[in-house]
């Protein structure tokens, strides 16, 4: 079954599922040179789009949602950009956008890598009387912080919400 997108404009669209089309992320990746995006599956494209929206919906932004019975965390009051300007309440930022083409082009290339399952987990090591309890890095290898797309989403994170610490293992 094709995926369908229908994007949020500010307007508070019926069964909106994201705040880019798939030509915005398109043009996003060519624009940035990110090659990887124009070599796959416009269902792929797509799936990637909507991985990456789960993630940037996932995250707790300053303000409110404007309208309550709206889905989406955007449109929103109360949320200023980095130069401190309102953002309009009609309107979702070009920073939320241009943050959800870059996790949407990292689920492209990595499915899953936003928003992984837990691994690993607690470690118990016990030594005769000696009891260790630890966390285990899962998989023992060093591990990426995603700043290329906390770079856009920064200005609009509420302190709980920040994903600072969004790693790839």
């Amino acid at each position: 079954m094709p995926i369908t997108l229908t994007v949020e404009d500010g307007s508070v669209v019926t069964g909106a599922n994201t705040y880019v089309s798939l030509a915005d992320a398109t043009l996003f990746c060519s624009n940035l040179g990110l090659t990887a995006w124009a070599a796959e599956a416009t269902e792929d494209q797509k799936a990637a789009i909507l991985r990456g929206m789960a993630f940037i919906e996932s995250q707790s932004y300053v303000g409110v949602k404007e309208d309550q019975d709206n889905p989406l965390k955007w449109p929103r009051s109360g949320a200023y950009d980095e130069d401190g300007y309102a953002i309009d309440t009609d309107s979702i930022p070009t920073n939320i956008v241009d943050g959800l083409c870059r996790a949407a082009y990292e689920e492209l290339i990595d499915s899953g890598s936003l928003l992984p399952n837990a691994e690993g987990g607690i470690k118990r090591e016990k030594i005769d009387v000696i009891d260790t309890e630890f966390f285990q890095n899962p998989g023992g290898s060093a591990t990426t912080v995603f700043q290329s797309v906390l770079a856009y989403l920064k200005p609009f994170l509420s302190g709980s919400g920040s994903f600072a610490n969004v790693e790839r293992y």
